[in-house]
């Protein structure tokens, strides 16, 4: 089985973050590809975050019309925090024989030295990295070779069904593989759908039917719990935000 795994706050699932599973899947033909929402954010302050338990009921609405797209609660097992090299290493010992491919933006990754055990996660899983946040193709072919010295860019993508979205493939010292995906960069992020949501806004074309109706059949918890920013201070202006 080939498993694509995109984990994320998900505080809401919007249609940038289905778009991004569905051009990945797409591209390197994965059987599947599991959205992942993290149980318990290890570098995020979490006041402003909906339970866990209601993420993963709008992540299950959002996929149902979704082919090859799943919800997989997996991190609620996982001790806390919430660590992608954990939620990894459980995903190999429940599939040893999958084929993993952990799906992450650029901008993470050249951060991945700051993760906990960031240098062997790696060795669990093949990489897939998108654009994200101005990052790009030049960014990640700058950082490979001095993040992993011996890494060696190959001549084309593997298993690539669409050779003009999968633009760069390198095999890193475990074998496994960090293919660069084109995906589109949709401008939606989840910071503004809160802001809409709380001004009372459509969210029409931001997220599935399905996810706003959730959101509207939960909207007082979901109202206050996205009114307070996460350093406990009610607002009502737009923030940035990482996620997303």
């Amino acid at each position: 089985m080939r498993l694509g795994i995109f984990g994320g706050s998900f505080n809401p699932v919007h249609v940038g973050h289905l778009r991004i599973a569905i051009e990945v899947r797409e591209t390197l033909e994965l059987d599947q590809v599991d959205m992942v929402p993290v149980a318990s954010p290890p570098h995020k302050e979490a006041s402003d975050l909906l339970p866990f338990w209601l993420r993963c009921l709008i992540l299950k609405a959002a996929v149902k019309q979704a082919p090859g797209l799943a919800l997989n609660d997996l991190e609620a097992l996982l001790p806390e925090p919430s660590y992608t090299h954990r939620t990894l290493s459980a995903y190999r010992e429940i599939l040893p024989d999958a084929e993993l491919y952990f799906i992450l933006g650029a901008s993470d990754l050249l951060l991945l030295d700051l993760w906990y055990r960031g240098r062997e996660m790696h060795e669990l899983a093949n990489f897939v990295v998108v654009p994200r946040f101005g990052k790009d193709l030049q960014a990640v072919a700058d950082f490979v070779p001095q993040f992993w010295p011996d890494a060696e860019r190959l001549s084309a993508c593997a298993h690539s069904a669409q050779p003009s979205n999968c633009q760069a493939c390198w095999r890193l010292p475990s074998g496994n593989l960090l293919q660069y995906v084109h995906a589109p960069g949709l401008d939606v992020s989840a910071t503004d759908i809160r802001y809409r949501f709380l001004d009372g806004r459509s969210l029409v074309y931001l997220v599935p039917s399905e996810v706003e109706q959730v959101l509207m059949e939960r909207r007082e918890e979901v109202r206050r719990i996205w009114s307070v920013r996460p350093e406990g201070k009610h607002t009502r202006c737009r923030a940035e935000d990482e996620e997303e």
